[in-house]
Parts: structure tokens; C-alpha cells; sequence
């Protein structure tokens, strides 16, 4: 059983029409006809008896009726308290571990932005020697220092001297 066939049945039993209880919850009727059947699946039988213009309680979802309305409630209790705890939590907290909050995001979404520029460019092939070498780099062959060559269409060159 999910959330959202409680809240299309809720939607149904107030406007007593598929069509209506669909516009209430923004979405197609079809999505609100495919969540109850699979609710009624569910539950074991019809909760609706459905007419060309009007929905109608069964005696099954009349049982139910009143569950589901108690589990709305307190869908919606919880998210209240929750939304209010963390308000008070977050109103609570110094002004440097605000602070200090907002460096980490910042510093995550700096890393996930270099990750995704580094998967945009091309591949770099580097390779570590002892001994000095020689590489091309826009002015030219210059040396690397601690024999670093690295080569890709961007030529990076680290650590040149001379």
C-alpha cells in the first residue's frame, strides 16, 4: 500500500468521480484508475462502484474509509513535525557551524563540477620516470624536472624546467 493511492482514494471519496479526483491531485485520470485497482488488488476486493458519472463508496471501502483518513492525518502530522524540528534545529545551530555547513556543500559541489569537467575532456596519459626526458610543449621541446612526461592532445606539462 503507498501514500499516494490513499491520498487518490481520499480524492475520489471527496469529489465521487475519477476524472475530478485526478484534477485534485494534478495528475492523468488513467494514474488514479491504475493506482486503486492496484490498491483493490491489495485489499482483496472493490472499493468503488464505478458509473459513467459518479463514484461510489462500496461497502468494502467504507471499511476503510476511516483507516485511510487516520493514515492521511498522520502522513501529514509527521511531515509537520518534521518540517518543524528541523526548522528549530537549523535556527539553533552558531553562526560558524552554519558556516561551516555551507563551506562543505560548496566544497562537494566544487568536486562534483571538476569530476564532470574531467569527464568531458579528453584522457591524459601520464608516466613517471627517474631520469630526465624531453617534452613538447607549446614553446617548444624543454625538459621536465624529476624526468615527468606526459603527453595528451592538451600537453600537460607539469614541473618544467629550463
Amino acid at each position: 500500500m503507498k501514500m499516494h493511492q490513499i491520498t487518490y482514494f481520499l480524492a475520489i471519496c471527496h469529489e465521487k468521480s475519477f476524472t475530478r479526483a485526478a484534477q485534485r491531485c494534478g495528475v492523468k485520470q488513467p494514474s488514479i484508475t491504475v493506482a486503486i485497482k492496484a490498491l483493490e488488488k491489495e485489499i482483496g476486493g472493490p472499493l468503488f462502484e464505478r458509473g459513467n458519472t459518479i463514484a461510489r463508496l462500496t461497502d468494502l471501502g467504507s471499511l476503510v474509509r476511516l483507516d485511510f483518513v487516520r493514515i492521511d492525518r498522520a502522513a501529514a502530522n509527521i511531515k509537520r513535525k518534521s518540517a518543524k524540528f528541523i526548522a528549530s534545529h537549523l535556527s539553533a545551530r552558531k553562526p560558524k557551524d552554519k558556516e561551516a555547513s555551507l563551506r562543505t556543500i560548496a566544497m562537494s559541489v566544487a568536486a562534483m563540477a571538476i569530476v564532470m569537467m574531467g569527464l568531458a575532456l579528453p584522457p591524459a596519459r601520464f608516466t613517471v620516470s627517474t631520469r630526465p626526458v624531453l617534452a613538447r610543449a607549446s614553446g617548444g621541446i624543454r625538459t621536465m624536472a624529476g624526468g615527468a612526461e606526459a603527453s595528451s592532445p592538451l600537453q600537460p606539462v607539469a614541473g618544467i624546467s629550463g
